[in-house]
């Protein structure tokens, strides 16, 4: 198995920058952050790479519908860790529940993982679940 990525998004701080009106410090904060630069991701391998669409809501067990039917959800490297359990899972006062990742498993046909602490090129990796 190679763990070479199956892709990158590029990004251009500078001009992320002068768009939002904020500095490029403020760029690089915000789009290392997985809870507030997820939704970004998702759209840009939905559309760019998967040919797909999102989700109906973000209630869904899955984030993109790929252009072949199949449901991924997308998940961030932060501080060089990644969590496949459903998001109700993961966070202080909440428990990990075997039987619910199983059934999480058996909705979704993968996972894209991208590593968000290399921003602004964020390579990513397709894997099966």
């Amino acid at each position: 198995m190679s763990h070479e990525p199956n892709g990158t998004l590029f990004w251009n701080i500078e001009d992320i920058a002068k768009a939002l009106k904020i500095s490029i410090e403020d760029v690089r904060e915000y789009f290392t952050d997985g809870r507030r630069v997820s939704f970004i991701i998702e759209r840009r391998i939905a559309y760019e790479i998967l040919k797909g669409k999102l989700a109906a809501s973000e209630g869904a067990g899955f984030d993109i519908l790929d252009s072949h039917g199949i449901k991924r959800e997308v998940r961030s490297i932060s501080k060089r860790s990644v969590y496949f359990c459903p998001s109700f899972m993961v966070g202080s006062g909440r428990k990990f529940n075997e039987q619910g990742f199983i059934d999480k498993l058996s909705e979704i046909g993968g996972y894209i993982i991208a590593d968000i602490e290399s921003f602004p090129n964020i390579p990513f990796w397709i894997i099966t679940s």
